[in-house]
């Protein structure tokens, strides 16, 4: 498939996308929790 045949390869593209997509959600879900440093 697509002229790649290592499966080597395709778990190290298949990574790169999950690890993508987890910086994603992560990025959405502490989006606008900021810092609380204890200043009214």
């Amino acid at each position: 498939m697509f002229g790649i045949s290592d499966p080597w390869i395709w778990s190290v593209y298949l990574l790169c996308i999950l690890s993508a997509a987890v910086c994603v959600i992560y990025g959405v879900v502490n989006w606008n929790k900021g810092t609380d440093n204890g200043k009214s």
